[in-house]
């Protein structure tokens, strides 16, 4: 017969905060079977207190009760919980579990935070807006009888993993599968994406390479759902350091990345024939740089916000002539030079496009084609596991608005941010922007199993982790 481990888990820590004066006691299910309380879930200072013997038990813990304490002791396999009425800093295996609101007794029934009744054996808790349902599950191991290191994990959202496992953690060679219709086929270590493997999207997307704790690093080859192709290195999930993006209308870019922009030396082709070879700083030309048209022009000098800016050469292949000078957004402006393709040279001067000086000169061509602008028509998307498995930070349930509590610099890497509210979160996307504001607005929401932050001004949203 095979051999079946429940282990509880946390997936999203929940906190409740529904109004009172419209408020109904919310259902509240296990495993699918919905539970009966002779004591129905209420609501104090904005938080939910459920029954706990009543959901311990179905857990499967065994509970006492200390009358002359006033505390209530579960025990489920080697995990010990004391919680006592009135206080704020109940215990799981001796180690304090701080509250935002104490236990208390009504109608002789203990009730308690439903985070922290979910949480304390491992417990899976999640809000059903839609129908009012408090959802608490477990993540089932069935191990086979044949090899005691393969098996199958099924979780509450409906997830499926076959493969190698280890200390109840997916660890080695295996398959999961998400409800979303995204799967992941390769290597696992310690519950995390680890060596070689390939990640499925339901949209049409796949990345074939290397991955390093659940992200997408190394050499690895990702094809988009609308057809685009990456092939390249990646770290933290994010296209850095060389690799080639061929858009799917066939335009193709070769060279640096940094943080998923086009950054350092690159070169860029156009499918109408065009072509630059130079810098690139966020995905537009910037720094030395050579554009050449399909007409057989080119430009070769420096580049600023996508176009030449500063001293340059443009030659033209139709007379064989070139301008040596000053640039401003792509047009000439100020002194330079022309030389005739027999080297004979007209000193001239011009002032947004316009010849001022040595008007005499009859070789006053013109470029005709004005340099496209290099904006990717596609930003591919980031891979995010709907289930996020082993550590899951301390969160709270919806969409958070508040403020930076003072002065506020961008992203680092892993910046830490206090909030008005008094929550504390930190950065846990690799990303840098610098961005000065003064208790800018914040909102984090969440974002396939994790939280996002956006923050008033910042164009790019980062996930976050909750610390307090």
């Amino acid at each position: 017969m095979k051999k079946v481990i429940l282990i509880w888990f946390v997936t999203v820590g929940l906190c409740l905060s529904l109004s009172t004066s419209v408020w109904a006691a919310p259902k509240v299910t296990l495993n699918g079977q919905q539970l009966s309380f002779e004591v129905p879930p209420v609501i104090d200072n904005g938080r939910t207190l459920v029954p706990l013997r009543a959901i311990f038990e179905a857990m499967g813990a065994t509970v006492t009760w200390d009358q002359e304490n006033m505390a209530a002791t579960a025990i489920k396999g080697d995990t010990k919980v004391l919680l006592k009425v009135g206080s704020t800093t109940p215990t799981i295996n001796g180690q304090v579990s701080q509250l935002d609101v104490p236990a208390q007794v009504v109608d002789n029934r203990i009730l308690a935070p439903l985070r922290f009744v979910g949480e304390a054996f491992g417990g899976s808790v999640q809000w059903d807006q839609r129908t009012e349902t408090v959802i608490i599950g477990t993540k089932q191991i069935i191990i086979s009888d044949s090899n005691p290191n393969y098996g199958k994990i099924i979780f509450p959202d409906g997830g499926l993993y076959e493969g190698e496992i280890k200390d109840g953690l997916r660890d080695g060679q295996g398959t999961q599968k998400w409800i979303t219709g995204d799967e992941y086929a390769g290597g696992w270590k310690q519950d995390l994406m680890n060596g070689e493997g390939t990640g499925t999207w339901a949209n049409g997307g796949k990345y074939v390479g290397t991955w390093v704790n659940g992200n997408r690093s190394g050499k690895g080859v990702m094809t988009y759902g609308n057809g685009g192709k990456y092939d390249g290195n990646w770290m933290n999930d994010s296209r850095n350091g060389s690799g080639c993006y061929t858009w799917p209308n066939g335009d193709k870019y070769t060279g640096g990345w940094v943080d998923d922009y086009c950054t350092g030396q690159g070169m860029c082709i156009w499918t109408d024939g065009d072509k630059y070879l130079g810098e690139f700083k966020e995905n537009i030309k910037s720094g030395q740089g050579t554009y050449t048209f399909a007409n057989g022009d080119r430009y070769s000098g420096a580049w600023a916000n996508d176009k030449p800016n500063g001293y340059g050469t443009y030659t033209w292949k139709a007379n064989g002539g070139r301008y040596v000078g000053n640039w401003v957004n792509g047009i000439r402006d100020g002194e330079g030079a022309y030389y005739t393709s027999s080297g004979i040279l007209y000193n001239q001067k011009y002032s947004n496009g316009v010849l001022v000086q040595n008007p005499t000169s009859t070789t006053t061509y013109t470029p005709t084609y004005t340099p496209p602008t290099y904006v990717p028509s596609y930003t591919p998307p980031t891979y995010v596991p709907i289930y996020t498995p082993s550590y899951v930070p301390i969160v709270t349930g919806g969409v958070i608005e508040s403020r930076i509590d003072g002065e506020f610099e961008g992203f680092d890497g892993d910046t830490i941010f206090t909030l008005m509210n008094g929550q504390i979160w930190q950065q846990s996307s690799y990303h840098y922007h610098y961005h000065y504001a003064y208790m800018p607005k914040v909102l984090i929401y969440p974002s396939y199993g994790r939280y996002k932050m956006h923050v008033e001004g910042v164009n790019t949203d980062i996930y976050v982790v909750r610390l307090r």
